[in-house]
């Protein structure tokens, strides 16, 4: 089953594959490198990010949360993608 959800005012299919890639790659990534890889894809998959995360990526949920809060707090809302 295929989720769809909107990136960059597009939709996007998060297949087989690009799931496989999204849990391969933060798997590999450990420390700060991990948690920045994580709250950028939550913020790339736009609104509802971070349940799709958790859902279709076997991501914990708070973990998600806390990557998302630290990379605000480290941007400082500076980065805008």
């Amino acid at each position: 089953m295929l989720q769809t959800t909107t990136i960059w005012s597009e939709s996007m299919e998060l297949t087989d594959e690009l799931k496989n890639l999204l849990i391969e790659t933060s798997k590999q990534l450990k420390g700060s490198a991990h948690r920045l890889f994580q709250a950028r894809t939550v913020k790339a998959l736009s609104s509802g990010g971070a349940s799709l995360a958790e859902r279709e990526l076997g991501w914990n949920p708070k973990t998600v949360r806390k990557a998302h809060e630290l990379r605000n707090e480290v941007v400082g809302g500076s980065e805008q993608t």
